[in-house]
Protein backbone atom coordinates (compact mmCIF):
# COMPACT_ATOMS: atom_id res chain seq x y z
CA UNK A 1 0.00 0.00 0.00
CA UNK A 2 1.42 3.38 -1.03
CA UNK A 3 2.19 5.37 2.13
CA UNK A 4 1.68 8.60 0.19
CA UNK A 5 -1.70 8.13 -1.51
CA UNK A 6 -3.03 4.84 -0.08
CA UNK A 7 -3.24 3.14 -3.49
CA UNK A 8 -3.16 -0.67 -3.36
CA UNK A 9 -0.47 -2.17 -5.65
CA UNK A 10 -0.48 -5.89 -6.48
CA UNK A 11 2.99 -7.46 -6.69
CA UNK A 12 3.85 -11.03 -7.71
CA UNK A 13 5.10 -13.04 -4.72
CA UNK A 14 8.38 -14.03 -6.45
CA UNK A 15 9.15 -10.37 -7.15
CA UNK A 16 8.49 -9.16 -3.62
CA UNK A 17 11.95 -8.37 -2.28
CA UNK A 18 14.22 -5.45 -1.53
CA UNK A 19 14.74 -3.17 -4.52
CA UNK A 20 17.80 -0.95 -4.92
CA UNK A 21 17.78 2.44 -6.62
CA UNK A 22 20.37 4.86 -7.98
CA UNK A 23 19.14 8.30 -7.00
CA UNK A 24 18.49 10.39 -10.13
CA UNK A 25 20.02 13.77 -10.80
CA UNK A 26 17.77 16.78 -10.51
CA UNK A 27 16.46 18.24 -13.79
CA UNK A 28 18.91 21.14 -13.39
CA UNK A 29 21.86 18.76 -12.98
CA UNK A 30 20.67 16.67 -15.95
CA UNK A 31 20.45 19.74 -18.20
CA UNK A 32 23.98 20.77 -17.21
CA UNK A 33 25.21 17.28 -18.16
CA UNK A 34 23.46 17.51 -21.54
CA UNK A 35 24.93 20.96 -22.24
CA UNK A 36 28.42 19.76 -21.24
CA UNK A 37 28.06 16.76 -23.59
CA UNK A 38 27.07 19.07 -26.45
CA UNK A 39 30.01 21.32 -25.74
CA UNK A 40 32.49 18.42 -25.80
CA UNK A 41 31.01 17.11 -29.06
CA UNK A 42 30.88 20.64 -30.58
CA UNK A 43 27.14 20.44 -31.25
CA UNK A 44 26.62 24.19 -31.01
CA UNK A 45 23.16 25.29 -29.84
CA UNK A 46 21.56 21.84 -30.29
CA UNK A 47 21.92 20.78 -26.64
CA UNK A 48 21.61 24.22 -25.07
CA UNK A 49 18.81 24.53 -22.50
CA UNK A 50 16.84 26.95 -24.71
CA UNK A 51 16.65 24.24 -27.40
CA UNK A 52 15.50 21.46 -25.06
CA UNK A 53 11.95 20.54 -24.13
CA UNK A 54 10.07 17.68 -22.47
CA UNK A 55 12.78 16.42 -20.16
CA UNK A 56 11.34 13.05 -19.07
CA UNK A 57 12.60 10.79 -16.28
CA UNK A 58 12.06 7.04 -16.05
CA UNK A 59 13.57 4.56 -13.60
CA UNK A 60 14.34 1.36 -15.47
CA UNK A 61 14.58 -1.94 -13.54
CA UNK A 62 17.70 -4.06 -14.10
CA UNK A 63 19.29 -7.23 -12.80
CA UNK A 64 23.06 -7.69 -12.99
CA UNK A 65 24.03 -11.32 -13.43
CA UNK A 66 27.57 -12.56 -12.68
CA UNK A 67 28.22 -15.45 -15.05
CA UNK A 68 31.16 -17.81 -15.52
CA UNK A 69 31.62 -20.83 -17.78
CA UNK A 70 34.22 -22.98 -19.48
CA UNK A 71 33.91 -24.79 -22.79
CA UNK A 72 35.13 -28.29 -23.60
CA UNK A 73 35.73 -28.45 -27.35
CA UNK A 74 36.94 -30.64 -30.18
CA UNK A 75 36.92 -29.95 -33.92
CA UNK A 76 38.25 -30.95 -37.31
CA UNK A 77 39.62 -28.02 -39.32
CA UNK A 78 40.77 -27.83 -42.90
CA UNK A 79 43.62 -25.30 -43.12
CA UNK A 80 44.50 -23.89 -46.54
CA UNK A 81 48.18 -23.22 -47.29
CA UNK A 82 49.88 -21.48 -50.19
CA UNK A 83 52.57 -23.47 -51.97
CA UNK A 84 54.87 -22.05 -54.62
CA UNK A 85 57.48 -23.51 -56.93
CA UNK A 86 59.77 -21.84 -59.41
CA UNK A 87 59.59 -23.26 -62.92
CA UNK A 88 62.14 -21.76 -65.33
CA UNK A 89 61.55 -17.99 -65.23
CA UNK A 90 58.15 -18.10 -63.54
CA UNK A 91 56.83 -18.87 -60.07
CA UNK A 92 53.79 -21.14 -59.97
CA UNK A 93 51.61 -21.09 -56.87
CA UNK A 94 48.64 -23.18 -55.73
CA UNK A 95 46.55 -23.93 -52.65
CA UNK A 96 46.76 -27.16 -50.68
CA UNK A 97 44.70 -28.30 -47.69
CA UNK A 98 45.80 -29.71 -44.35
CA UNK A 99 43.38 -31.55 -42.05
CA UNK A 100 43.93 -30.73 -38.37
CA UNK A 101 42.15 -32.10 -35.26
CA UNK A 102 42.08 -29.88 -32.17
CA UNK A 103 40.61 -30.28 -28.71
CA UNK A 104 40.88 -28.63 -25.32
CA UNK A 105 39.13 -26.58 -22.65
CA UNK A 106 38.66 -22.81 -22.92
CA UNK A 107 38.01 -20.52 -19.98
CA UNK A 108 36.79 -19.72 -17.52
CA UNK A 109 35.06 -16.93 -19.41
CA UNK A 110 33.45 -14.47 -16.97
CA UNK A 111 31.30 -11.38 -17.31
CA UNK A 112 28.55 -9.30 -15.70
CA UNK A 113 25.45 -9.23 -17.90
CA UNK A 114 22.86 -6.44 -17.45
CA UNK A 115 19.31 -7.78 -17.89
CA UNK A 116 16.38 -5.38 -18.21
CA UNK A 117 13.61 -6.26 -15.75
CA UNK A 118 10.90 -5.62 -18.33
CA UNK A 119 9.93 -7.43 -21.48
CA UNK A 120 10.42 -5.74 -24.85
CA UNK A 121 12.55 -2.90 -23.43
CA UNK A 122 15.98 -3.79 -24.83
CA UNK A 123 16.33 -0.69 -27.01
CA UNK A 124 19.75 0.82 -27.64
CA UNK A 125 19.50 3.55 -24.99
CA UNK A 126 18.39 1.11 -22.28
CA UNK A 127 21.21 -1.33 -23.11
CA UNK A 128 23.66 1.59 -22.93
CA UNK A 129 22.23 2.54 -19.52
CA UNK A 130 23.00 -0.91 -18.08
CA UNK A 131 26.55 -0.90 -19.44
CA UNK A 132 27.09 2.65 -18.17
CA UNK A 133 26.17 1.62 -14.64
CA UNK A 134 28.82 -1.10 -14.65
CA UNK A 135 31.60 1.44 -15.23
CA UNK A 136 30.13 4.43 -13.37
CA UNK A 137 30.48 3.12 -9.78
CA UNK A 138 27.22 4.91 -8.98
CA UNK A 139 25.88 4.09 -5.52
CA UNK A 140 22.73 1.99 -5.31
CA UNK A 141 20.80 2.02 -2.03
CA UNK A 142 17.67 0.28 -0.72
CA UNK A 143 14.69 2.16 -2.09
CA UNK A 144 13.25 2.73 1.39
CA UNK A 145 16.35 4.63 2.53
CA UNK A 146 16.57 7.02 -0.44
CA UNK A 147 14.80 10.37 -0.24
CA UNK A 148 13.04 10.72 -3.59
CA UNK A 149 10.72 13.48 -4.72
CA UNK A 150 7.13 12.26 -4.83
CA UNK A 151 6.97 13.01 -8.57
CA UNK A 152 9.76 10.48 -9.16
CA UNK A 153 7.53 7.58 -8.04
CA UNK A 154 5.34 8.08 -11.11
CA UNK A 155 8.44 7.46 -13.23
CA UNK A 156 9.24 3.99 -11.87
CA UNK A 157 8.69 1.20 -14.41
CA UNK A 158 7.31 -1.98 -12.87
CA UNK A 159 9.41 -5.16 -12.70
CA UNK A 160 8.04 -7.88 -14.99
CA UNK A 161 10.97 -10.34 -15.01
CA UNK A 162 11.84 -12.54 -12.03
CA UNK A 163 15.36 -13.59 -10.98
CA UNK A 164 15.22 -17.05 -12.55
CA UNK A 165 14.22 -15.59 -15.92
CA UNK A 166 16.96 -12.96 -15.63
CA UNK A 167 19.57 -15.70 -15.07
CA UNK A 168 18.26 -17.67 -18.06
CA UNK A 169 18.48 -14.57 -20.29
CA UNK A 170 22.01 -13.76 -19.10
CA UNK A 171 23.22 -17.35 -19.57
CA UNK A 172 21.82 -17.51 -23.12
CA UNK A 173 23.69 -14.32 -23.99
CA UNK A 174 26.90 -15.36 -22.21
CA UNK A 175 27.06 -18.86 -23.68
CA UNK A 176 26.41 -17.56 -27.20
CA UNK A 177 29.42 -15.24 -26.84
CA UNK A 178 31.47 -18.08 -25.32
CA UNK A 179 30.76 -20.29 -28.35
CA UNK A 180 31.79 -17.48 -30.72
CA UNK A 181 35.07 -17.09 -28.83
CA UNK A 182 35.74 -20.83 -28.92
CA UNK A 183 35.14 -20.95 -32.69
CA UNK A 184 37.89 -18.32 -33.07
CA UNK A 185 40.16 -20.28 -30.71
CA UNK A 186 39.63 -23.49 -32.71
CA UNK A 187 40.58 -21.86 -36.01
CA UNK A 188 43.56 -20.03 -34.49
CA UNK A 189 44.90 -23.21 -32.84
CA UNK A 190 44.62 -25.22 -36.06
CA UNK A 191 46.25 -22.49 -38.16
CA UNK A 192 49.10 -22.03 -35.67
CA UNK A 193 49.87 -25.76 -35.76
CA UNK A 194 50.27 -25.59 -39.53
CA UNK A 195 52.38 -22.41 -39.31
CA UNK A 196 54.73 -24.20 -36.91
CA UNK A 197 55.55 -26.54 -39.79
CA UNK A 198 56.79 -23.54 -41.75
CA UNK A 199 53.83 -23.36 -44.13
CA UNK A 200 52.04 -20.19 -45.30
CA UNK A 201 48.43 -20.23 -44.07
CA UNK A 202 45.80 -18.41 -46.16
CA UNK A 203 42.63 -19.42 -44.30
CA UNK A 204 40.73 -22.26 -42.68
CA UNK A 205 37.30 -23.90 -42.50
CA UNK A 206 35.81 -25.86 -39.60
CA UNK A 207 34.43 -29.15 -40.95
CA UNK A 208 32.77 -30.21 -37.70
CA UNK A 209 32.92 -29.09 -34.10
CA UNK A 210 31.64 -29.94 -30.64
CA UNK A 211 31.45 -27.19 -28.02
CA UNK A 212 30.09 -28.18 -24.61
CA UNK A 213 29.72 -25.58 -21.81
CA UNK A 214 30.98 -26.88 -18.46
CA UNK A 215 31.29 -25.48 -14.93
CA UNK A 216 28.52 -22.95 -15.62
CA UNK A 217 27.85 -20.61 -12.68
CA UNK A 218 25.53 -17.63 -12.27
CA UNK A 219 24.48 -15.32 -9.45
CA UNK A 220 22.08 -12.40 -9.72
CA UNK A 221 21.84 -9.03 -7.98
CA UNK A 222 18.79 -7.60 -6.31
CA UNK A 223 16.52 -5.74 -8.72
CA UNK A 224 17.90 -2.26 -9.28
CA UNK A 225 16.26 0.91 -10.62
CA UNK A 226 18.49 3.03 -12.86
CA UNK A 227 17.39 6.56 -13.76
CA UNK A 228 17.30 7.70 -17.39
CA UNK A 229 16.43 11.18 -18.64
CA UNK A 230 15.15 11.68 -22.17
CA UNK A 231 15.41 15.16 -23.67
CA UNK A 232 13.69 16.34 -26.86
CA UNK A 233 15.63 18.84 -28.96
CA UNK A 234 15.14 20.75 -32.20
CA UNK A 235 17.47 20.29 -35.15
CA UNK A 236 17.11 22.58 -38.19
Amino acid sequence: VCSYCGYLNWVREDLKEEVLVVKPLSEREAIKKIEAFGSRKKLGHVTKEANLSRLTLVLVPFYFVDVSAQADYSAKVVVNVRKCRRERDQERCWIESRSVFVKGVYGPYTDVVPVVGRRGSSVLSVKALGKRYLVSKAEASPIGSVQLDKNVWRSVLSIEVDKKTAIDIALDDHLDRLRDKVVSVIKMEAENRVRMRGESVVGSTIIWKRITPINVKASVSKPMLLPMYTAVYRYR
